[in-house]
């Protein structure tokens, strides 16, 4: 019988000497306790008499009994001190709860006593404890006694874990707050405290919880923190309280222990508590209210380094006696947003090599990519540059703290300000090898009185933090997490709330940077302003090929306003060059170089209108370099990358942008050097990544790189040519090469119109070559003679670029989501094939009325659109978020595919669903069609423009539409798209699978390009969008080619393993047709909690199976398999940090080997459509015969 009514006590002031000592310490004296107690019971005799009957439970029965028991409370004779000289809170309160069960005759009892006289600095200390009588034993009935003793918790009591200990109104006057105003004066804050019960069974000879006893001593740590903290947030308050709490305390002295109590061989812990709650309130913070306040739960497993487990090194700030100086590997994070923030991002790097030096050993080994980011904690302030450096040292933590925050000083930190506010420099050590530390449960301070925290507790919700260590370190496990940085970056940006407002720059000046034009490999969303930069080309020479100039080269004035001009018409760089490099070119001097750029670069950076001009030096001399940097310039770009003796070591010591060009030879022998042993995109990679990689060795920073591969310079008009077609290839196939920023310039260039022998003719050939360059998708920079035409160009390409960026078609057709869905893979892959790895467009998504069905379904043209064998170079359109990228040798090509049957009138009598009214598709840019009409698409399809950037936006395009299906590559952009489906309220969303089972993949089981899926996954569940998640296993119409190790022309196979294991093969026109007839025959949705699956399969077959098949089909060829040992093919799956793109193909080919088939334990949903009749492996294989 549920008891409802409540019968309670509140204060209930007595009066006892038997408690410990007061808030003096002085044991014996009489205190007060507070008690507060409530009784579930039934009241309705009472109620229905008007009395109180003899054996009635009341309040004043109850009270009686407990004012008697505790004014009979006994002085404990023991010679113990402290604690231990008087009867603990929680022993009273077990009594009470005796009393007023067995002698109140209660059922059961809730008691709060507190002792208000305990601390000087708050108002109380109390316990809450609840108990029924179920929870006891009782006194047999042949040897009753009245002794509260012969009632005992039973064994299987399970209130004792939920009491609490609490600190009631502890009040601190500390300097606390963000604002400036508020770092001057003390304010009051109030905190609440309270403790769970101690989990480790320990207890004291007075009957004491061992794991509360040292209470006391908890507060006055408690208390020191603030004043050691000066926090500014009580946020930040709160959490770091948490930890202080949570902390184990071992007690100074030996404590005797209870007969009963549980035995143990480790230190005698007095605080040892399992959970705290904290609260923090702030009365001065709101002019209108009493007061604002955060409170917090926190538990162990919240703070990992508190209990490291013990593989966990441990470590100790103690130089070790043998005094061998072992080199450590650690991560510092560097933050700035004042003054010339790359300067500053340069110095420290600088500075930090060179006091390294001074103090021990310190290098900086490796630099990741520059992010500019929000700020973060405190927003009203400019924006931050980023990055991590990665260093050796043999400094100890402490140690190395003292360094860094040296460096700070020495560039001019203000520390007097509050903390995340401006700075002009930060340093922050993120990692130290896999040492956890926490100088505050030691004790250690560095010189400056410093505390230690290893690993910074701020890694794990800091974006421009995880982007840059993901750049260094992407595989390396946080000792104290388990976690790796690319799983916690993972993790941070799939939370619904989550919103990046951080993204890759790279630097131009010491005070400016820009984004990359192109999205790069972090997946970062695209900045406000992504455009490609102008270098104009200025030439202080009398013989260049293009704009030879006498009075250029010898009138500063007449060079000036020829710099202004372009400046005036939209330069972002002026180029200057003082020794012509065309081919035939007559060498001069150094100092004749000096002469002609050093004046010039003096008076322009002295201009009043151009001291803000970014100002390049086109030398490969060190000493002209070095002379023009000192004059003023901003970048080098060295056409010989770096050859000349001593160019890398200026570039380094200088640590300005470099631009590093590919060439050979010099003006007078690069004519004749245009043989490429491998090929000329093999070749030139090659050699620009040992040009990258020397730079690298000579401590060139990274982020200060920019590549060019030099059009013009040791190759032929048709390798030009070749090499403007292919650089997607170029740049996107090499791990070393594809993050930097690239400068491509064909500016008049011969090739482009050899006819026209006066350079300056060639201008519209060149604007076709810029058009070229930025269409390619790898292209920050453009280097041109013609500033006005280029601007034009750039911003009309801009223009259009943003329209396309970020588009949702909508389409209420389900049928003729078969025609979009195969149509859209085939684009995917053709547009990365001709312009990079990573399409820089965000998708579009189409939707069509019913009506248009007939005429869309018979559309051939766009059905079909599947014709360009370099569309076939990659297995998976959906799933790369790096895309994958080849170029077929033309010589070897063979004749492209044919085109896939058009819908057949199967659709035409499908049954119309009820359900679903209408459907949303994200693709990508025109969803087949090469020539961008919107003729491909019938007349009733609807095209909304939008900026996956803009919530807003995305939202209005899905009003009213039931389902989403999303094929996009790029997860930030499917991100989006989910949080918008969730807000507009479709009812079903259709995630980028495609491909094998993965509801059941870990993060460190599979490939980081593979981890989106969960991601997504997770974040559906998260906000309850429901789900359908489709399994088709690989497709066989993008998968047999030379980039996935079936080469066709060659007869050569490469597989993984045996090749007998079974593989799911179905195309992606049948995986369209498929999800098209599930949605028009969908009766229900599925339900939120678990995601709907689909799990088809056009044919099954192994490798082995597939290879006979092709031998069968193709007798003329000598067809060898090359089987590759499973355990190779790990080792290279796994090597994400060398070529990211190989590894991934591994990975597939390895999944393929281990079990491909969609079933998983499962079904086939086949049988929901026996008419689908899917195309098998042998029917592809005949038709690309």
């Amino acid at each position: 019988m549920t008891l409802c009514d409540v019968i309670r006590v509140t204060d209930l002031v007595l009066r006892t000497p038997a408690l410990a000592p007061d808030h003096w310490q002085r044991p014996h004296k009489d205190q007060p306790l507070v008690c507060s107690l409530e009784i579930h019971t039934h009241v309705d005799d009472e109620a229905d008499t008007d009395n109180l009957l003899a054996d009635s439970l009341n309040y004043g029965t109850v009270t009686k009994h407990v004012e008697r028991h505790v004014r009979e409370l006994a002085v404990s004779s023991s010679a113990g001190e402290g604690e231990l000289s008087g009867i603990p809170l929680e022993v009273v309160a077990e009594q009470l709860a005796k009393v007023v069960i067995f002698r109140a005759k209660a059922p059961n009892v809730r008691i709060e006593l507190r002792r208000p006289r305990a601390l000087l600095t708050a108002d109380s200390v109390g316990v809450v404890l609840s108990r029924s009588r179920s929870e006891y034993s009782l006194p047999s009935a042949d040897s009753p006694s009245d002794s509260l003793d012969a009632y005992t918790l039973l064994p299987t009591a399970t209130s004792p874990a939920n009491d609490t200990l609490f600190v009631r109104q502890l009040r601190r006057h500390v300097i606390i707050g963000l604002n400036p105003c508020e770092r001057h004066d003390e304010q009051e804050v109030i905190v609440d405290l309270e403790f769970a019960a101690p989990d480790d069974g320990m207890i004291a000879s007075n009957g004491a919880r061992m794991g509360w006893l040292g209470w006391r001593g908890a507060v006055k740590r408690a208390e020191e923190h603030f004043t050691a903290t000066k926090p500014l947030t009580i946020e930040s308050i709160v959490v770091s309280l948490s930890s202080l709490l949570l902390t184990p305390h071992a007690s100074p002295s030996p404590i005797p222990t209870a007969p009963s109590s549980s035995s143990s061989t480790s230190p005698q812990l007095d605080w040892n508590i399992p959970r705290t709650t904290v609260r923090v309130s702030k009365p001065a913070a709101l002019m209108f209210a009493k007061h604002p306040s955060v409170q917090v739960t926190r538990s162990r497993a919240d703070f990992p380094t508190l209990f490291a487990p013990p593989s966990t090194r441990a470590y100790s700030t103690t130089p070790s006696a043998s005094g061998l100086q072992t080199l450590h590997t650690a991560y510092i994070g560097l933050g700035t947003n004042l003054g010339q923030r790359v300067k500053n991002l340069n110095d420290a790097v600088s500075t930090l090599d060179r006091l390294g030096a001074e103090t021990g050993v310190t290098k900086v080994v490796e630099t990741s990519w520059m992010y500019e980011s929000d700020a973060m904690y405190h927003e009203e302030q400019e924006r931050f540059l980023n990055a991590v450096v990665k260093i050796e040292t043999t400094l100890h933590p402490l140690r190395l703290l003292t360094l860094l925050k040296r460096i700070e000083s020495t560039l001019g930190r203000d520390f007097s300000t509050f903390r995340n506010g401006p700075r002009v420099i930060d340093l922050d050590l993120l990692l130290y090898e896999d040492v956890m530390l926490d100088t505050r449960e030691t004790g250690e301070r560095d010189e400056e009185g410093r505390w230690l925290k290893v690993p910074h507790q701020g890694i794990v919700e800091r974006e421009f933090v995880l982007r840059p260590l993901v750049d260094l370190a992407p595989s390396l496990v946080h000792p104290a997490l388990k976690k790796t940085p690319t799983e916690l970056l993972s993790s941070l940006t799939s939370s619904p709330s989550f919103a990046s407002t951080v993204h890759r720059v790279f630097p131009l000046a010491a005070s400016l940077v820009h984004p990359y034009f192109r999205q790069t490999s972090s997946f970062l969303p695209f900045a406000s302003d992504t455009r490609t930069l102008i270098m104009s080309i200025l030439n202080l020479t009398p013989d260049s090929f293009s704009d030879g100039d006498e009075a250029r080269s010898s009138d500063v004035q007449v060079a000036l306003s020829e710099a202004r001009k372009h400046l005036e018409e939209g330069a972002d760089v002026v180029d200057v060059g003082g020794m012509s490099t065309r081919p035939g070119a007559t060498d001069i001097g150094s100092e004749e170089e000096i002469r002609r750029v050093v004046p010039f670069v003096k008076a322009l950076r002295a201009g009043e209108d151009s001291k803000r001009a970014v100002i390049s030096i086109d030398t490969f001399r060190p000493d002209v370099a070095r002379a023009a940097l000192d004059a003023g310039a901003d970048i080098i770009n060295d056409v010989y990358g770096g050859r000349e003796p001593g160019m890398l070591e200026v570039m380094a010591e200088k640590a300005c942008p470099v631009v590093l060009m590919h060439s050979r030879g010099d003006p007078s022998t690069m004519t004749r050097l245009t043989t490429y042993d491998n090929g000329l995109v093999e070749g030139v990679r090659r050699e620009m990544e040992e040009m990258v990689e020397k730079a690298l060795a000579a401590g060139v920073r990274r982020w200060n790189i920019i590549l060019d591969p030099g059009f013009g310079f040791a190759k032929s008009s048709d390798q030009n040519f070749a090499l403007l077609r292919r650089l997607p290839e170029l740049f996107a196939s090499s791990s070393t090469l594809r993050e930097y920023p690239v400068l491509l310039g064909l500016s008049r260039k011969r090739f482009l119109a050899p006819e026209k022998k006066d350079a300056k003719e060639r201008r519209m050939e060149t604007a076709a070559a810029v058009v070229a360059c930025v269409a390619s998708g790898w292209c920050e920079v453009v280097r041109v003679h013609e500033t006005k035409d280029a601007r034009e160009i750039v911003q009309a390409f801009n223009v259009v670029q943003q329209y396309c960026r970020s588009r949702i078609i909508p389409s209420s057709s389900l049928n003729v989501l078969v025609v979009i869905l195969q149509a859209f893979a085939s684009f995917a892959l053709t547009l990365a094939t001709r312009t990079s790895h990573r399409s820089p467009d965000p998708p579009m998504s189409l939707l069509l009325p019913t009506e248009h069905l007939a005429e869309f379904a018979t559309d051939a043209d766009t059905a079909s659109h599947a014709a360009d064998d370099l569309a076939q170079l990659a297995s998976l359109f959906s799933l790369s978020r790096t895309p994958i990228t080849a170029t077929a040798d033309p010589s070897s090509r063979r004749p492209p595919p044919k085109p896939p049957t058009p819908l057949d009138t199967t659709y035409s009598t499908m049954p119309a669903s009820s359900l679903v009214k209408s459907v949303a598709l994200a693709g990508a840019g025109t969803l087949g069609s090469d020539s961008n009409r919107h003729s491909s698409f019938p007349s009733g399809a609807i095209v909304k423009a939008v900026d996956y950037a803009s919530p807003s936006s995305l939202v209005d395009a899905l009003e009213a539409v039931d389902v989403v299906i999303a094929t996009l590559a790029d997860p930030d952009a499917q991100i989006a798209l989910v949080k918008a489906a969730k807000e507009a309220g479709v009812k079903l969303f259709v995630p980028g699978e495609f491909g094998n089972p993965t509801t059941n993949i870990k993060q460190s089981e599979v490939h980081p390009i593979m981890y989106g899926k969960k991601q997504i996954q997770d974040l559906l569940k998260s906000l309850g969008l429901p789900a359908l998640l489709v399994f088709n296993g690989p497709f066989p119409d993008t998968t047999f080619n030379a980039f996935l190790g079936f080469d066709t022309a060659t007869g050569r196979i490469r597989l993984v393993g045996k090749g007998d294991t079974p593989i799911s093969w179905t195309t992606r026109l049948d995986v369209a047709r498929f999800l098209a007839y599930h949605l028009t025959t969908l009766t229900s949705f599925p339900s939120a909690s678990e995601p709907a699956i689909l799990r088809i399969e056009g044919d099954r077959k192994t490798y082995n199976q597939v290879v006979d098949i092709y031998r069968r089909l193709h007798p003329e060829q000598d067809v060898q398999v090359e089987y590759v040992p499973v355990e190779e093919a790990e080792k290279i799956a796994k090597d994400v940090q060398g070529d990211f793109i190989k590894s991934f193909i591994e990975f597939l080919l390895l999944s393929w080997e281990r079990g491909a088939t969609v079933d998983d334990g499962h079904e086939l949903d086949n049988a929901r459509w026996p008419e689908c009749n899917p195309k098998s492996v042998e029917e592809l294989l005949k038709e690309q015969a």
